[in-house]
């Protein structure tokens, strides 16, 4: 595949730094310093920008490490076990080995080759080699380089045989984003390398399983093959947490020098720190792969060795791009400073990281919507007013899209507490806005959505709906103190009653008494003062209705003050000695004046019997004797208008709508 190219690792690192005892060593040109100037050759490495190279441990060879080679010792008798392998040319080459391309003659496929080179081939260094053979080989595993077998050359060299692995290694994808989309095919970044990391911290933990740590975990140790095939390298640090009586594989017990690559390492790494090492210190590397995952750089870095001893040291790493809280919070864990609060096994990292990816979707929801309530912030913050319509619809588009998103997110995964934070901030705006806005209601109901809506905004809504609820009710007060519907069944009753009455009563007067004599003035007080106490029993009837709203309050008002200057009238005409059918033209002009008024003020149609009122005074004022019956006339004109006017109707108005049932038909 283009682009790719042949694993280096197995080679080692090039250049590998190796600290023996207290002297600096440096395989692409030895150099020997003193202790006191250790820390200006790391500052020498860190300005050349290599900090991620891999520290390596002494390579003094132990007794049991010695005694297992003798293994290789009877291989080298046989002089003969290179034979069924065809060795091409050279793949890689590193500080101590080389990797060559071979061909396993029996099965006819390429293998890798990895052996040393010629000028490394002192014990330790052999022993180092073998045991990296040893240690991985022992690590039957999908994510882990398979191990064919150990043999020697004709030289009595060693020959590590390895499946022949093609790729990239991972560190140039994190490196590299361009090439990591054409590489990994996908836009996604971050979850593919999520998933990358799972596969790592699996082999981790099937090597934990084995009891071995790896101790040099990170991106550039990982091939990623080009169908999607992942491998963990260069196990050449790893360590046994048990004893081995084979004296195969190196004891954690004994890995007291500082090794590892100080961009990744925990501190129990740095040695003589009083915590042994674990599987939780893969625990921990594994973690700072994910720093790297999440802001593009290892979780240590600096200028000098004093200042990365210090981050590994207090191994509290900054977070600078905004990213998962979910996804932070685990990587956090896995960098504690002390082993007890990590994570306990690479398989529950692994599990904290699936669950993440499962949870995925609802963050990228969760993301887009936080997009869209940043806009939804900045919407609320302008003050301008020019088109205040366009802004409110604005607004409220951003509110709209943000909780659609937000809810969205949570319906996938309830747990999303990013979501509901960002709900309740989007919820908290828009009620904020549409209570500056005067619509109470609306926020209400916006902040009922919220399952703990914040205390004070939960009151504030609360006192400006109970004051919208007073202004309403003083707005539907105000609108049936004014609503012509209401109490017209009570108007029409008493019209009916008190206008029988008075149309009746004329021309009862009129065949009844007339003939004989003109009714006196005290005859017509009586009748008059017997008409108004019915108009009081109906108006104490009716009470409730005519109380409730002005124009009840003012016809009702408007009559009974007239009956009173009926009366008074009548007083008026005994004491001028005014004859009785010249005051009835009086009487008339009196309810003329009234019924003007009720046709100006409430209901225009009243306009008609107020005209006949002014028609009876004018008769009435040429020809007295005619009184009774001009009365009796305009009295029966006046009633059927009301009858007409104020005839009970099935329709409700919107306002009488408001009232209950039993209210309506109690009225």
């Amino acid at each position: 595949m283009s682009g790719r190219k042949e694993s280096s690792t197995h080679a080692g690192h090039a250049p590998t730094v190796e600290v023996v005892s207290k002297t600096l060593v440096t395989n692409a040109d030895v150099t020997v310093v003193g202790a006191t100037s250790i820390e200006d050759s790391w500052n020498a490495r860190t300005v050349e920008r290599r900090p991620n190279s891999t520290i390596d441990p002494s390579r003094s060879a132990d007794a049991a490490g010695l005694s297992a080679l003798t293994s290789l010792r009877v291989l080298r008798e046989a002089r003969d076990d290179a034979k069924g392998i065809a060795i091409d040319r050279t793949l890689a080459e590193g500080g101590m080995g080389i990797v060559k391309l071979g061909t396993q003659l029996a099965l006819g496929r390429e293998v890798a080759i990895k052996t040393l080179r010629a000028d490394s081939t002192d014990e330790p260094t052999l022993l180092r080699l073998v045991r990296e053979a040893w240690v991985t080989g022992s690590l039957e595993h999908p994510n882990i380089v398979p191990v064919y077998d150990v043999r020697v050359d004709a030289d009595g060299l060693p020959l590590i045989v390895l499946k022949r692995i093609q790729g990239v290694h991972w560190g140039e994808l994190l490196a590299d984003p361009e090439k990591a989309k054409r590489e990994l095919g996908d836009t996604d970044l971050v979850e593919r390398h999520l998933r990358i990391l799972v596969q790592v911290a699996n082999a981790v933990h099937f090597a934990h399983s084995r009891n071995i740590i790896h101790r040099d975990l990170k991106p550039e140790n990982v091939m990623v093959g080009p169908f999607g095939e992942i491998y963990v390298l260069d196990w050449g640090l790893a360590v046994s947490l048990v004893p081995d009586p084979s004296g195969r594989l190196p004891l954690a017990v004994d890995a007291t020098d500082m090794a590892g690559t100080p961009c990744y390492m925990a501190p129990e790494m740095i040695g003589n720190q009083g915590v042994p090492l674990s599987a939780k210190t893969d625990v921990y590397l594994l973690g700072a792969i994910l720093f790297e995952i999440i802001e593009g750089r290892p979780p240590h870095d600096g200028a000098s060795i004093a200042t990365i001893l210090t981050q590994i040291l207090s191994s509290e790493p900054k977070f600078t791009r905004s990213r998962s809280a979910e996804l932070v919070s685990v990587c956090k864990k896995a960098l504690a400073r002390h082993p007890d609060d990590r994570f306990d096994t690479a398989l529950s990292f692994r599990l904290a990281i699936e669950e993440y990816l499962t949870h995925s979707g609802s963050v990228k929801l969760g993301e887009r919507a936080g997009a869209t309530l940043a806009d939804l912030r900045e919407q609320v913050a302008i003050t301008d007013t020019s088109d205040p319509e366009a802004r409110a619809n604005r607004i409220r588009g951003s509110f709209g899209a943000a909780r659609f998103g937000f809810r969205a997110a949570l319906e996938a995964w309830p747990e999303n507490h990013e979501a509901e934070r960002g709900l309740a901030e989007a919820t908290s705006l828009i009620v904020e806005f549409e209570l500056s806005n005067g619509n109470p209601h609306t926020a209400s109901t916006l902040l009922a959505e919220l399952e703990n809506p914040p205390a004070r905004l939960r009151e504030r809504v609360e006192r400006k709906l109970r004051e919208r609820i007073e202004q309403d009710r003083r707005r539907r007060a105000l609108e049936d103190d004014r609503n012509p519907e209401l109490g017209r069944r009570t108007r029409f009753t008493v019209a009916m009653v008190l206008g029988g009455l008075w149309t009746v009563s004329p021309p009862f007067a009129w065949f009844v008494l007339y003939h004989e004599a003109p009714p006196t003035h005290r005859q017509t007080m009586m009748g008059t003062a017997l008409l108004l106490a019915v108009l009081l029993g109906l108006a104490f009837w009716g009470r409730e209705s005519f109380r409730r709203t002005a124009i009840n309050r003012g016809i009702i008002g408007s009559v009974i003050f007239a009956m009173s200057a009926h009366l008074l009238l009548e007083v008026g005409a005994i004491l001028m000695d005014v004859p009785e059918m010249h005051a009835q033209a009086f009487k008339l002009f009196l309810w003329f004046t009234l019924m003007s008024f009720l046709s100006i003020a409430y209901e225009r149609r009243l306009a008609i019997p107020a005209a006949a009122l002014a028609g009876g005074f004018v008769v009435t004022s040429l020809h007295p004797s005619w009184a009774l019956l001009v009365t009796g006339a305009v009295n029966f004109l006046t009633m059927t208008t009301l009858a007409y006017v104020w005839w009970p109707r099935a329709e409700i108005s919107p306002a009488a709508s408001r009232i209950a049932p039993s209210e309506r038909e109690r009225r």
